[in-house]
C-alpha cells in the first residue's frame, strides 16, 4: 500500500511543469496579437509623416519674366442718343387768322434765320400804321403853321407830335409781328397751323390757338451717354475731350460739353454730354432720337505694361518673386480693359505670378515655372 500512495504522488510535479509552459505560451501569444495590432498604426503614422514631408515641398507657380514696356491709349466704346438740350416752342404776339404759311414750315424742314415762315392777316395792323401817320402829318402840318408866328407857344404842339410819333412806331412795330420769323436758324418737329386759323396770345385765342408749333435750334443738338465712374475718372481732364460719333452710318466729330452732376442710383452710371464740332454743316447734323455709337479719344500713356488679368492678385496688388519667394507690388493702375490690366511700370523682381493661388502669401517660397 505505501508503494502505490508513492507512484500516485510523482505526476505532480510534471503537472506543474505543464502549467507554466501553458502560461508562457499565452503570454506570447498576447504579446504577438498587441505587436500585431500595433503594426497598422505604425504603418500610418510612417505614411502620415511621408505626406506631411510632401506637403511642406515648395509649391510650383507660374511666372512671367518682365514684360515689356509699350504705349498705350485708352479707348472707351460707348452707345449713347442723340437727343435735345432745349425745343423751340413757335407762338405769336400778334393776333388774327393765318394768310400764308411757308412750305418749309413743316415736320422735318429746315427755316433759315430770319426767314419769314407764317403770316397773319396785317388788315387791323395796318389801319393802325395809317391812322397814327395820318395824325401824326396833321399834327406837323399845324407846326409849320404856328412855327411862322414867334409869338406863339410851340411846346404843346411839339409834345404832341413826339406822342403821335410813338404811336406811329408802336403801330409799325405790331404790323412787323403779323410775319412770324426767328433770329436763328432752326429745324421743324411739328408744325401745327393752316391758313384760315385764328391765332393769337392765349388771352385772345385760347391755349389751343396760341401754339404755332415746336422746333429745335440745330445747335441744341447733343448725344447723350450713360459711363461708369471709374471710366470718366481714366478720361480725365473729360471736359473738351474729343470723340468719333457714328450715327446711321454717318462719323462725326464731337467733344464732351457737360457731365451730369448726378449719378444714377440704379446703375450707379453717369451721364455725359456730347455736342457735335461747329465745323460740320447743320443741315448734315442727324435727327435727335436716332442711336449712336460713341469712340473717345482716350489718353495716352508711355512705359506701362499691359498685364495678363490673372496676374491680379486681391486688393489690386500683384506677386512677384524675390530670391525664389513670394513678394508683393502695388502698382498704379491706368486702366482694365476686357483683356489686360494696364498698370504703370514697376520692379518686377525675378518676375511675376499668374494665375489663382489659394493660400499663398508674402515669404512663402515657390518653385517657378517660366511662362513663354
Amino acid at each position: 500500500m505505501a508503494e502505490q500512495e508513492s507512484n500516485s504522488q510523482n505526476p505532480k510535479p510534471k503537472s506543474r511543469a505543464l502549467s507554466y509552459i501553458q502560461l508562457f505560451l499565452v503570454i506570447g501569444i498576447i504579446v504577438v496579437a498587441l505587436v500585431l495590432a500595433r503594426a497598422p498604426e505604425r504603418v500610418d503614422r510612417a505614411s502620415f509623416s511621408v505626406d506631411r514631408a510632401e506637403a511642406v515641398q515648395p509649391r510650383t507657380v507660374d511666372v512671367l519674366e518682365q514684360p515689356q514696356t509699350e504705349k498705350f491709349t485708352l479707348q472707351v466704346e460707348k452707345t449713347g442718343n442723340v437727343n435735345l438740350d432745349e425745343r423751340v416752342a413757335v407762338r405769336t404776339e400778334a393776333k388774327g387768322r393765318i394768310v400764308w404759311v411757308s412750305e418749309n414750315f413743316q415736320t422735318g424742314r429746315t427755316i433759315a434765320a430770319d426767314e419769314v415762315f407764317v403770316k397773319i392777316d396785317p388788315t387791323e395792323y395796318q389801319l393802325r400804321v395809317d391812322e397814327a401817320d395820318a395824325l401824326l402829318q396833321i399834327a406837323k402840318s399845324k407846326q409849320e403853321s404856328m412855327a411862322q408866328d414867334p409869338e406863339k407857344d410851340m411846346s404843346g404842339i411839339n409834345a404832341r407830335i413826339q406822342l403821335l410819333e410813338t404811336r406811329l412806331e408802336m403801330a409799325q412795330f405790331k404790323l412787323e409781328k403779323s410775319e412770324i420769323s426767328l433770329p436763328y436758324e432752326f429745324r421743324v418737329i411739328r408744325a401745327d397751323i393752316e391758313v384760315g386759323e385764328l391765332v393769337g396770345p392765349h388771352e385772345y385765342a385760347g391755349s389751343d390757338a396760341a401754339l404755332l408749333g415746336t422746333g429745335y435750334r440745330l445747335e441744341s443738338l447733343i448725344v447723350s451717354t450713360p459711363i461708369e465712374t471709374q471710366l470718366l475718372k481714366d478720361l480725365e481732364p473729360a471736359i473738351g475731350r474729343g470723340a468719333t460719333i457714328t450715327v446711321g452710318g454717318e462719323t462725326y466729330r464731337a467733344k464732351i460739353d457737360l457731365i451730369s452732376p448726378i449719378v444714377a442710383p440704379e446703375t450707379r452710371l453717369i451721364t455725359v454730354f456730347l455736342r457735335f464740332d461747329e465745323s460740320i454743316p447743320k443741315e448734315d447734323l442727324p435727327l435727335p432720337g436716332m442711336f449712336a455709337d460713341i469712340s473717345f479719344d482716350g489718353p495716352s500713356y508711355d512705359n506701362v505694361y499691359a498685364l495678363p488679368l490673372e496676374a491680379m492678385a486681391p486688393n489690386r496688388q500683384i506677386w512677384v518673386i524675390q530670391n525664389g519667394v513670394v513678394d508683393t507690388r502695388s502698382p498704379v493702375t491706368v486702366a482694365i480693359t476686357d483683356e489686360n490690366w494696364i498698370v504703370e511700370s514697376f520692379d518686377t523682381a525675378e518676375g511675376l505670378v499668374v494665375g489663382s493661388y489659394p493660400g499663398l502669401s508674402m515669404g512663402d517660397a515657390v518653385t517657378v515655372n517660366k511662362l513663354q
